[in-house]
């Protein structure tokens, strides 16, 4: 039978679980931290159920020959063991996406605006997509003009923020605008 987490780095070699033990007395410390008096490791041993918990040496023999242990929950292990193994997520790898319609009101589009302000903040890239909703007004090629006129001011006011690829499209029917900034860490 092999040791459960052998290949594991929450249980470091260091540490025995309770078929590896091999002192005949332990000290077992609870959950509060506190260190109780020595018992014989079979009388431990039979105290909790061994399919849900471990008995796991953490520290070596002391001066009177007794490990130190603790009993761990063994679901707990293993929840910690597999949070460890899972890389912290990059968001700074991600692209978020604003779409606008020309006919956006200007409330609509300063809420749009501060969003993509918080993403830039956040390190992520985000592309602005302006289009004709279908049941939207017409606009003149000036209004549009003018709205990507206001979007490249509103990123101009984001430190470090820059188109990161050229505008594509043509301003009235569908454009796309690409942009990052650069966080520091």
């Amino acid at each position: 039978m092999s040791a459960p987490f052998a290949n594991s780095s929450f249980l470091s070699t260091a540490q025995a679980i309770h078929f590896s033990i091999r002192s005949r007395d332990v000290r077992v410390v609870d959950d509060n931290g506190s260190l109780k008096p020595a018992e014989s490791l079979r009388s431990v041993l039979s105290s909790f159920d061994r399919q849900k918990y471990y008995l796991v040496q953490v520290s070596p023999p002391d001066s009177e020959d007794m490990p130190v242990c603790k009993i761990l929950d063994k679901i707990k292990v293993r929840e910690a063991e597999r949070a460890k193994s899972k890389p912290a997520k990059d968001i700074s790898n991600t692209t978020k996406q604003l779409e606008l319609g020309w006919a956006i009101d200007a409330n609509d589009l300063g809420h749009r605006m501060k969003k993509m302000k918080e993403f830039l903040e956040q390190g992520r890239r985000v592309e602005i997509i302006i289009a004709t909703k279908k049941k939207g007004r017409k606009v003149t090629m000036d209004e549009a003009a003018l709205l990507v006129k206001r979007i490249k001011e509103r990123i101009a006011q984001v430190k470090g923020a820059k188109e990161w690829k050229e505008m594509q499209g043509v301003p009235g029917g569908m454009v796309t605008m690409f942009v990052e900034a650069k966080v520091k860490k």
